[in-house]
This record gives structure tokens, sequence and C-alpha cells, in this order.
């Protein structure tokens, strides 16, 4: 594995680590307030919560908690190593004729979601030996 390869792997796991602890957060807080929905469900989640005066409560309670978990920070590291990751892959398609469109949906300002995961999953497959 390369360089950005194994970057990429560390934002994602840290991310997905600050997701997780987010999601228990939630749970644990859902589970303690006896949060219900009208239907009778228990919300999974924070926003599957239908009354909205219990949500915004929830939102001030676990605000600081929520915060110290810096999912942003988690968010930008992770963009960060898949636009590497893109560039690595894109690196290895510089013959490609029109190499700047398919930069342009990977990487410009409305680059497509679906593409992105997919060059990235596509370029965690190419051993670093390769190249």
């Amino acid at each position: 594995m390369n360089k950005a390869q194994k970057d990429y792997l560390k934002a994602k796991a840290a991310h997905e680590a600050i997701e997780k602890l987010i999601a228990k957060i939630e749970a644990d807080y859902i589970k303690a307030n006896g949060i219900k929905n009208a239907d009778g469900t228990i919300p999974a989640k924070s926003w599957m919560i239908d009354d909205e005066s219990a949500f915004e409560k929830m939102m001030v309670d676990l605000e600081n908690e929520l915060n110290a978990c810096e999912i942003g920070i988690a968010y930008e590291a992770l963009k960060k190593t898949e636009d590497a990751l893109i560039r690595y892959g894109l690196s290895l398609i510089q013959k490609v004729k029109d190499v700047e469109k398919v930069q342009n949906v990977l990487l410009g300002k409305k680059a497509i979601y679906a593409y992105r995961q997919k060059w990235i999953e596509l370029t965690m497959k190419v051993p670093a030996y390769c190249f």
C-alpha cells in the first residue's frame, strides 16, 4: 500500500469511529430520556425523532459532548485523504484523453459522490508495487 492509500484508511477509520461514538451518545440519550415517536417506535438516530422539541432539547443537552467528538475535523481529514487518493488514481491514467473532465467529476465543486466513492474503491485495489 502506498502513502495515499494508508492515509485514507486511517482517516476513514477515525471518521467511522467518531460516527459510531456519536450514534452511541445519541442512542443512550434517546433511551435514557424515553424518547418515542408518535407511532411508538424508538428512534435509532437523532434525525429520526419526530417531535421537534425533543430533538431540539437533545441537541442542546448534547451540544458540548457532540462538539467534543470533532466530527467536522474528522470529515475534513477524510475528504482531504479522499482527494489525495483520487489524485493518485488519476495519476495512473494521465494518458486518458479527457483526464480534465474526469478530474472535474471527481474533484470539482460539483463532484459526484458516487463516482468519488467508486474511484476510491478502485484506487484502493491498486497495489503500491505496480507503479
